[in-house]
C-alpha cells in the first residue's frame, strides 16, 4: 500500500508539474496597433480620418475604444471597418457622454491575420472652430479573439494632436 501511494504522489507531482509549465510557459496574443490621421492640420469645415492599423493581427475579430475629444471644435462623422476586418464586419459608433465616444468594429466569421487597417474614424472641424492644438485621447482599448478572450492590445500613440490652422484673410 506504501509503494501505491508512492507511485500516486509522484504521479501527482509529475502532472503538477507539467500543467505549470504549459500554463506559464504560453504566452498572452498581443496586438500592436498604430494610429496615423490623414491630414494632421485640417481645416475649419474639413474632415480629417485617424485610421487603427496593425502589422500583426494575431487572431483579432473585435476591436473598442473610447475617444475624447473637443466637441465645441470637432464633429464625430463615422467609424469604417478596415480591410483586416473583412469579410462583411460590423461597426458601431456613437456618443457615450459629453466629449466621449465609444467605436468597435468586430468581424462575423473567423480571425484576422496579417497586417492592414482595422477601421477608421472620421471627424470633422466645425466651421466656427478656433485655430489651436487639440488632444483625442484614446482608452478602454479592449481587443479580442473569435472566442472572446482579451488579447494584449497596445495601441501608439494613445494621445493623438489635432493642429487646426487659422485660415487667412483674402
Amino acid at each position: 500500500m506504501i509503494k501505491n501511494s508512492k507511485i500516486f504522489k509522484t504521479a501527482f507531482l509529475l502532472i503538477s508539474v507539467l500543467l505549470l509549465a504549459g500554463f506559464t510557459g504560453s504566452k498572452a496574443q498581443t496586438v500592436d496597433v498604430d494610429v496615423n490621421i490623414n491630414p494632421n492640420n485640417p481645416s475649419p469645415g474639413e474632415e480629417f480620418e485617424v485610421t487603427f492599423s496593425t502589422d500583426n493581427a494575431n487572431g483579432l475579430f473585435y476591436l473598442g475604444l473610447e475617444v475624447g475629444f473637443d466637441q465645441d471644435n470637432f464633429e464625430f462623422v463615422s467609424v469604417q471597418p478596415g480591410e483586416l476586418m473583412n469579410p462583411n464586419p460590423l461597426s458601431v459608433g456613437g456618443e457615450l457622454e459629453a466629449n466621449r465616444i465609444g467605436v468597435s468594429v468586430v468581424r462575423v466569421a473567423g480571425a484576422a491575420a496579417g497586417s492592414g487597417n482595422v477601421m477608421t474614424l472620421t471627424f470633422k472641424v466645425k466651421d466656427d472652430a478656433v485655430p489651436n492644438s487639440y488632444n483625442l485621447t484614446l482608452s478602454a482599448i479592449d481587443g479580442r479573439n473569435s472566442t472572446g478572450a482579451a488579447l494584449a492590445t497596445n495601441i501608439e500613440p494613445e494621445t493623438i494632436v489635432v493642429d487646426v490652422p487659422e485660415i487667412a484673410n483674402i
